[in-house]
Parts: C-alpha cells; structure tokens; sequence
C-alpha cells in the first residue's frame, strides 16, 4: 500500500489524485448537507437581524399586548376567547410561543383571550337576544311519522364538538344573518382530563 503512495508511475499518481480529490469533494458534501440539516444555532439566531424575542404577554390587557407583538415585527392573533376567574375580561391567559423564545420576524404570536368569568352564559344571552329582535318565523314541524315508517332507519346524534377548533363562520340559525363560530372548542374535565369532543362522542354512540 505505501508503494503506491510512494510510485513515480504516472498512471498510479493520477489514479491517486482522484481518489484524493473525490475524498475531499465527498467529506466537503457532507459536511455542508449537515450544516443544512442543523439549521442555524442559538448563538446564530442571536446575531440574525431576522430574529425576534416573543415578549411576554399572559396577564396583559390585549390592546397592551398588540401593541408589544407588533412593535417587535410579529403578528398578533387571537386564537379564542375563554372563561377565566383569574384574568380580567380582555387580559391574555395564555399565549404560543412562550416568551423569551426567538422567532423569525413575521411570525405569529396566538394567544387565548379572558372573557371573564361568565363569558359563555353571557355570549349566549346576546345571541338569543339577537335571534329574538330579528323575529324569524319558526320552522314548520315535520308530520309525525308511524311506527312503521321508523323501521330500518338508522338515527345519529351529533355530538357537536371535534378535536380540532373551526374558526369559520356559519349562520346562527337557518335563514339568519347572525353569524357565530362554528366550533370554537370545547373544555377539559377538571379530574378526569377528558376533553368535551371526547366524552361527548361516547354519549352518541350510546
């Protein structure tokens, strides 16, 4: 093997140049396909102009933290709004990223916005309210069928909430022009840790 090192012969040296040079080219490739894989490093991200630090936002009045978002080059988005006994009406509980972590400038920051303690009851006395002042007629009632007519039909209960929120706007009710979230998620069991998509899919299928 050191022969060959060590040959005048022109051919072996050319053959040797090769491999030496496909060796560097091969160990070049792969260290730069590794650097690519790893992606930049925190002390990277520090220096990047085009990294931001998410600025704490839980327990701020939301205007507030808008503004602190938008001012660091994100953008703010409200995911949904929640009941909360600890957090005044319109102060952010929680938000994606955590603070303190760097972030491209332009992403976005989602946080879940207080509606007070008794934001869903209250939400739903507006929208009721609102039903009633637009005085829709009610629906004729279907004719009531015979016993007979039932046999073989296969009846299903929606169990009305899903493991993934739907932001989307649908009509309040048929022919209304008040529109609501159709499926803005459902709670967590409190002992149980069952989520509400969960345990109401069970009941249906009962």
């Amino acid at each position: 093997m050191l022969d060959l090192f060590l040959t005048k012969n022109p051919k072996h040296q050319a053959i040797l140049i090769v491999a030496a040079s496909l060796i560097l080219l091969t160990i070049t490739v792969l260290l730069g396909y590794a650097f690519f894989l790893k992606g930049p490093t925190k002390h990277d991200a520090k220096k990047d102009k085009n990294f931001v630090t998410v600025p704490a936002l839980v327990g701020k009045d939301m205007s507030v933290a808008k503004k602190k978002v938008e001012s660091a080059g994100l953008k703010f988005e409200v995911d949904q709004w929640v009941n909360s006994k600890v957090y005044p009406i319109k102060h952010v509980i929680s938000q994606k990223p955590l603070p303190n972590v760097k972030v491209k400038k332009g992403s976005r920051v989602i946080v879940n916005v207080s509606g007070g303690k008794d934001y869903y009851s209250e939400n739903a006395k507006r929208q009721q309210s609102a039903v009633n002042n637009e005085n829709l007629k009610p629906l004729p009632e279907p004719p009531i069928q015979p016993r007979s007519a039932l046999i073989g039909k296969v009846v299903v209960i929606d169990p009305g909430h899903q493991r993934k929120t739907d932001l989307t706007k649908e009509p309040i009710g048929p022919g209304s022009k008040i529109m609501k979230v159709k499926n803005p998620g459902g709670t967590l069991g409190t002992v149980s840790k069952v989520p509400e998509y969960e345990l109401t899919l069970s009941i249906a299928k009962k």
